[in-house]
């Protein structure tokens, strides 16, 4: 795996500051600045989806697990970090 500091990794966010990431982008997503965005294509093809839908696809995803984490009584923040893990 490559460093903190290749540009692989050059747009990781640290998981203090991915719950922060989180709520912004939905803000984001709620003004409305994706729209108009080039589109996504995921590839599997589904071909170019709007930007906004796919990001609201995965923030709807990242709802559900937490949904589920939480209906099944294991807490979806032990660490305060806002993110599910999954049990090892």
């Amino acid at each position: 795996m490559r460093g903190a500091g290749s540009p692989a990794m050059s747009n990781f966010v640290a998981d203090d500051d991915l719950k922060a990431w989180i709520t912004d982008l939905r803000a984001r997503l709620e003004r409305g600045e994706f729209t108009g965005a080039p589109p996504v294509d995921l590839g599997y093809g589904t071909g170019p989806l709007p930007t906004e839908v796919v990001i609201q696809v995965l923030l709807d995803d990242l709802a559900r697990i937490i949904h589920e984490a939480i209906s099944l009584g294991r807490p979806p923040d032990p660490d305060g970090s806002g993110i599910v893990r999954k049990a090892v």
